[in-house]
């Protein structure tokens, strides 16, 4: 017997609309045995934003979160950076509102080891564990033994001059720390004990470009995989990111956005954005403010076997009326294919359509 889990990207959007944001994908999220989310919202009326932060949209009521419902998520990383924007209270209430619904979080809590606490799942004989993480924390976002918080994979960042002429841009380099990197490892070997698949969440990495993976997200990956990781789920970045085969075993660097809207970018904000990151906006989707390929997402297929794993993605538009749709086969079904094949160009693996699926193979197979 298999167990089918599906992974959605970032989900988070600042209105609910008619209610409908998730119409054209919740029948097909009902065929899985589990269903994962990463969470980008805080969902209270209790805090008040970090003197740090500057995301002012990063609290949402509660009925916001009927998104959630309306996918039947079954599990959601609340490990992201936008965890501690509000402070603990509104984390312990966001906590207290999944766990009222019955959708396990992970990834944060009150103290470290709740944020390190696995969700665990049983499916037709297939015991599944879930962890999460974030890189992308600002100081004093990370859980304590005593303090509130996401759990920690930060990594540094340093410029290495590499040609003597002024005005050639530095070499970026960076790292997980070591400490963060070998918890997360124990915090894998441990949830091997008591599962036979453990998938891993990263909110990590550059938002915004598709194919640029910083330094740390290779090396990170493996220390995952070689503590006994089975997959890994990205999230962060607003846009798709490569997908990586280490061996059978299959990273997706970003799912890019789910149900996802922000505040619309005009003017001077919107020059700067794009000119900072290279990306123009979509005019057709001013509430997907993160650049043209936000509207491009993934839903990614594990179906989990005592023969082992087969990774696959489906991929998925949203339209000018925020709401996600799988592709069919067709012109726009192969040019969303073939981005995917492109950002993840030199990298292990390869995909092979199947109907609306796209199967991720390890190269040789």
């Amino acid at each position: 017997m298999a167990a089918l889990v599906y992974c959605c990207g970032d989900t988070g959007p600042l209105v609910q609309g008619d209610g409908s944001l998730a119409e054209h994908v919740a029948p097909f999220l009902s065929k899985a045995d589990i269903r994962f989310g990463q969470c980008e919202r805080v969902y209270s009326d209790r805090g008040s934003l970090d003197p740090s932060s500057t995301a002012k949209h990063a609290r949402c009521s509660p009925e916001l979160a009927q998104v959630f419902w309306d996918c039947a998520f079954d599990v959601v990383s609340l490990a992201s950076n936008h965890t501690m924007d509000f402070g603990a209270d509104a984390l312990k209430d966001t906590i207290a509102l999944f766990e009222a619904k019955g959708v396990k979080t992970i990834g944060a809590g009150m103290n470290i080891q709740e944020a390190r606490t696995p969700a665990c799942f049983e499916v037709n004989g297939v015991r599944i564990a879930f962890l999460a993480y974030s890189t992308v924390l600002r100081e004093g976002f990370e859980a304590t033994e005593d303090s509130a918080g996401a759990a920690p994979l930060r990594a540094r960042a340093w410029y290495e001059e590499f040609d003597f002429q002024a005005g050639v841009p530095p070499l970026i380099r960076s790292e997980v720390l070591s400490e963060d990197l070998d918890a997360m490892c124990e915090d894998v070997r441990s949830a091997k004990q008591i599962a036979d698949k453990v998938v891993v969440s990263m909110h990590w990495g550059v938002h915004y470009v598709p194919k640029l993976i910083a330094e740390y997200q290779r090396p990170a990956a493996q220390g995952a995989f070689d503590a006994g990781a089975d997959a890994i789920i990205g999230h962060h970045a607003h846009a798709p990111k490569a997908i990586e085969m280490f061996g059978d075993r299959p990273c997706f660097y970003s799912l890019s956005n789910f149900i996802m809207t922000g505040t619309p970018k005009t003017g001077e904000k919107a020059r700067l954005f794009q000119e900072r990151y290279g990306v123009q906006l979509d005019p057709d989707r001013p509430w997907l403010p993160y650049g043209e390929d936000a509207k491009r997402s993934l839903i990614a297929a594990l179906e989990f076997s005592p023969d082992g794993l087969t990774p696959s993605f489906y991929p998925v538009e949203l339209g000018i009326d925020m709401k996600p749709r799988l592709l069919k086969p067709g012109s726009q079904f192969d040019e969303a294919v073939s981005f995917i094949d492109q950002i993840s160009e030199n990298r292990p693996g390869h995909f092979t359509a199947k109907g609306q699926q796209v199967l991720v193979l390890s190269d040789g197979s």
